[in-house]
Parts: C-alpha cells; structure tokens; sequence
C-alpha cells in the first residue's frame, strides 16, 4: 500500500470529513459523524482505495 494521493486530494479528503461531522453534529446525528471517519482515515494514510482500484497515481505526479 503505497501513497496515491496528493495534497491537494488529501486537503478535500480533510474538507470532506469536516463538513460531515459538522452537519452530524448540528443534527445530531453520530451515524453521519461516524462516515466522516474513513475521509480521515484516508487522508492520514495518502492511500484511497478507489484510486487504486482506477490505476490513478496523483502522487507520483506530485513527485515530479
């Protein structure tokens, strides 16, 4: 498992998981806090797994 993603895809990943708990919390709602998790899972990790399914690499871009 090596890293996929770039800053730009983990900067939306973090956005992702912030609106969700946001509105989960507004609406109080644990289950629309918890999709949030994989989001941060994700973009702590640099890997997504549909990237990697697809053959996308942002990463290696990234690198140059």
């Amino acid at each position: 498992m090596e890293h996929n993603m770039n800053f730009t895809d983990i900067g939306l990943r973090y956005f992702a998981m912030m609106i969700l708990v946001i509105i989960g919390g507004v609406f109080q709602s644990p289950l629309l806090m918890l999709l949030g998790f994989p989001f941060f899972l994700f973009a702590i990790l640099g890997w997504c797994p549909l990237f990697h399914i697809m053959g996308v690499n942002h990463y290696k871009q990234m690198k140059g």
